[in-house]
């Protein structure tokens, strides 16, 4: 799933209900423009984890707008490298096991 936040924190909650509402839940949610425009407003980044993921992203204040990836719990994942200038990313490794699928 992606998404571009333009301000994540005003909008998590939707995201919560929209997560809770959907019987597949997305392993992977990519946000963009995390962070408000409005360089003023100040919060914890851990204010933008998602339950039952795991957040990397690229937010060392608020003076970008940063990346944020959420990565299902049940997923083996790590941080590789992140930028929070332009351009702004952030990539992680996922491990990705063989599944058996019908034919």
């Amino acid at each position: 799933m992606y998404s571009n936040a333009d301000s994540l924190l005003n909008k998590k909650q939707q995201l919560e209900f929209l997560l809770n509402c959907i019987t597949v839940k997305p392993q992977i949610i990519a946000l963009t423009e995390v962070n408000y425009k409005n360089k003023d407003v100040k919060y914890d980044v851990h204010e933008l984890c998602i339950h039952g993921y795991v957040m990397y992203h690229n937010i060392q204040n608020n003076s970008e707008r940063g990346v944020a990836i959420h990565v299902s719990s049940d997923l083996d994942s790590i941080f590789v490298e992140s930028a929070f200038q332009e351009p702004e990313f952030v990539f992680i490794e996922i491990e990705v096991k063989k599944v058996n699928t019908l034919p």
